[in-house]
């Protein structure tokens, strides 16, 4: 477990990624976390060395949330012969070195990403997601965070920083062009450099500073080539 935790804590400060991570030491501590899973993104790496308990937390892993990823951690590959009907997406030996458990598991992370095509927003009364693909961009002011879609005019209003906004973020197109703006160039029609602004397909618009208009250009030129 510490290994892992050492491993899982270099990785996530190298990619600049936040992260939570809780490790279970007993079947029953496992059931009860994984009844605690929301339906967000999640890695469970599973013990293999009994087959039935792998079974039975795999099982509850799949009804609590079917989009988390599994993967099997242990030294008897005999098991793991019969856990193969959950499509794991990788097994982990208990030998496996730090760089090895790194390069494992931000693979997992990988995945996992191409499942989480949500922006949860979390208030006091509610939780809601909204598709990345309907956002044009985060706005933020007097402490609180405004996300502007694509899709309709209502601002979804949430107390947040910016900066810990863009951690959370899991689709790769988002762009920080100014203090108080994250944009999502899938949905930019154009940037003007006079007025220093995103110019989106919604015909809404987000600033660009003036410190990072060159870079945030460059960036923008290259993304449009590259035919996302």
């Amino acid at each position: 477990a510490e290994i892992v935790r050492a491993a899982i804590k270099s990785l996530f400060s190298h990619i600049k990624t936040s992260y939570e991570l809780e490790v279970c030491f007993s079947f029953e501590d496992s059931l009860k976390r994984i009844a605690k899973i929301p339906y967000n993104y999640n890695i469970a790496l599973l013990n293999m060395d009994d087959e039935n308990v792998a079974i039975k937390l795999t099982e509850a892993v799949f009804k609590q949330d079917s989009k988390t990823t599994i993967a099997y951690m242990g030294g008897d590959y005999e098991t793991l012969s019969n856990l193969l009907m959950f499509r794991p997406s990788a097994a982990i030996s208990y030998s496996a070195q730090q760089t090895d458990l790194m390069r494992t598991i931000y693979s997992l992370y990988k995945e996992q990403q191409k499942h989480n095509h949500h922006f949860l927003i979390r208030n006091r009364d509610e939780i809601e997601r909204i598709p990345y693909e309907q956002i044009d961009c985060f706005e933020s002011s007097n402490r609180k965070v405004y996300l502007h879609t694509s899709a309709d005019t209502k601002i979804y209003e949430f107390n947040a920083k910016i900066d810990d906004v863009m951690k959370s973020i899991t689709a790769p197109n988002f762009i920080r062009c100014h203090q108080s703006f994250l944009v999502n160039l899938a949905n930019v029609r154009r940037i003007d450099k006079t007025a220093r602004q995103f110019i989106m397909f919604s015909g809404k618009t987000a600033d660009i500073s003036k410190r990072s208009l060159t870079e945030v250009s460059d960036y923008f030129e290259k993304y449009a080539k590259s035919g996302q």
